[in-house]
């Protein structure tokens, strides 16, 4: 934990709540952990034998979605009315360790704004889809990633299986056959109606339907229980909420109980503020 120090200027435990993290496993045994870490703007990565982390001396938006595939750390960059742009960085090798921090990441692909508005990156059946709203976010697009790297029109799919998709700061794909109270070829966004409900988009039909019990923003605060394997899917998709014991709710007044637990980290040595401080102040961004 105290290699992480430079990064850490709040409770330990909300801070590596916001964390996203890849792994890979080198030739000869040797481990790579490279992680986003959204409030820093900045990633960082420690191998085998290493007795610090390295991060990048560049920064960057978008790094609160980030999605870890194959090793690989992938971002969104969003803006207005403009084409969302995948990133990508790769973990270093023994032949780019030294290059690695100063290294920009690589855009790998271009998504036209007018075929989708705030797209999202997810893991299903191991490849990377694109999700997000049409211009009027009366429906929900999805697309491959493998597609728009090609350079050739990406064409929306109408199915994506029996596999379910919960898209949140944290996005998963779960199967309906494990899981039969959850419908197949669906999307659910953690963006509650005005009524507070949450519904599910139906990637077949174009239509939607509630998703489940609950007003997710209720000025009651958290939903009253029981509550079913749904509620805790979608608070999954909330990293803040992990391991609270609280389910997940849009209401600004209603607190998860994780900052009890990191009372005792609350500060953390002046020497790692004043870095963290400084890592800001240079506002190297790509």
């Amino acid at each position: 934990m105290s290699k992480f120090g430079i990064f850490l200027n709040g409770p330990y435990d909300l801070r590596l709540r916001m964390v996203h993290a890849a792994v890979s496993v080198h030739v000869g045994g040797s481990i790579t952990i490279m992680v986003a870490l959204s409030h820093a703007e900045r990633m960082a990565y420690v191998s085998t034998g290493d007795k610090h982390w390295t991060h990048t001396s560049w920064m960057m938006t978008g790094m609160m979605t980030a999605l870890p595939f194959r090793g690989s750390l992938y971002t969104v960059r969003i803006s207005k009315n403009k084409p969302s742009h995948i990133m990508r960085v790769n973990p270093p090798d023994s032949s780019s360790s030294s290059s690695w921090p100063s290294t920009p990441p690589q855009m790998i692909a271009t998504c036209p704004a007018n075929q989708m508005a705030k797209a999202y990156l997810v893991e299903c059946n191991s490849e990377l889809l694109l999700v997000g709203y049409t211009d009027r976010h009366s429906q929900l697009v999805v697309i491959r990633l493998a597609d728009l790297m090609l350079g050739i029109p990406a064409t929306p799919l109408t199915s994506i299986g029996d596999h379910a998709l919960f898209i949140g700061t944290w996005s998963m794909a779960v199967n309906s056959r494990n899981l039969p109270f959850v419908q197949g070829n669906s999307i659910t966004v953690l963006n509650p109606t005005n009524s507070g409900r949450l519904r599910h988009y139906d990637l077949g039909r174009g239509t939607w339907s509630p998703l489940c019990d609950g007003n997710f923003v209720s000025a009651s605060g958290p939903i009253p229980r029981p509550y079913s394997l749904v509620h805790h899917i979608v608070s999954c998709c909330q990293r803040l909420y992990w391991i609270s014991g609280d389910t997940w709710t849009r209401h600004h007044d209603s607190e998860p109980r994780w900052h009890i637990v990191a009372l005792a980290h609350e500060r953390v040595c002046t020497v790692c503020t004043d870095q963290l401080k400084a890592i800001h102040l240079s506002k190297i961004y790509v």
